[in-house]
């Protein structure tokens, strides 16, 4: 609730494991191209608090065409995408060792059903921008007891159930998770109108947001739909401390 975010976003981008080299080498290039650099120690500068910004899009035309060319690139990669758009809660959301948070259970739902829409004979292998030792420790044991001991989870099977965790630095995968989600959460803070932004912003975030919902895909499981984009509203009382 402290978070000086308005719209809260939790998001995932997803790559054939086949292909990591191959999207580790464009975005290296467009960033060698574009800004000259072929540094790749300092990765943090180009995370999206960084650069998906309005300084950046009024003063750093270079930067911008950088963003601008990553869009493009995981589009027609492509990678593919979903998202859950969150009210903003008032109260902390738990994450236990034996509780899994109503947004994450919502996106692992979907990433779940897309892969036996997609590739049923294939597990997604989960990797999160890691926090710290101790907070990554209390998600990976709180994926895998859902998976194990939920009676949804037990259900999921096209997800691994030890999830990995990297330094988004040295990550481009995560890089482009990291500014598809900053693009949505911004789009959507702008667009219920909980963030003022110029209009030649608001329609640039508009163009990437476009961009970026050609990587999102709804899909049926029996008679429920699960959408690319969920919309939480509420915080359920499991979610709550």
């Amino acid at each position: 609730p402290n978070d000086t975010t308005h719209r809260p976003v939790l998001g995932a981008v997803g790559i054939e494991i086949e292909r990591t080299r191959q999207l580790t080498q464009g975005v290296f290039a467009l960033k060698r191209d574009i800004l000259g650099d072929e540094d790749m120690a300092h990765e943090s500068k180009y995370k999206a608090n960084a650069i998906l910004n309005e300084r950046t899009f009024r003063r750093e035309r270079r930067k911008w065409e950088y963003v601008e060319s990553v869009f493009e690139f995981a589009v027609n990669f492509p990678v593919v995408s979903c998202f859950v758009v969150m009210q903003k809660p008032t109260v902390s959301i738990r994450t236990a060792e034996d509780h899994l948070p109503t947004h994450m259970r919502y996106l692992l739902k979907h990433i779940n059903v897309y892969m036996q829409h997609r590739c049923p004979d294939r597990r997604a292998i989960l990797v999160f921008d890691g926090q710290d030792p101790g907070s990554d420790m209390v998600l990976s044991a709180s994926i895998s007891n859902f998976l194990f001991r939920h009676e949804w989870g037990r259900t999921w099977q096209c997800i691994v159930e030890t999830p990995m965790f990297v330094d988004s630095r040295t990550q481009p995968g995560v890089q482009i998770a990291d500014l598809f989600v900053s693009c949505v959460r911004q789009y959507h803070e702008c667009k219920d109108g909980l963030v003022i932004r110029a209009a030649e912003y608001r329609r640039a975030l508009e163009r990437l947001y476009r961009a970026l919902m050609q990587t999102v895909g709804n899909y049926e499981d029996g008679d429920y739909v699960s959408y690319g984009v969920h919309f939480l509203n509420s915080w359920p009382e499991e979610a709550r401390p």
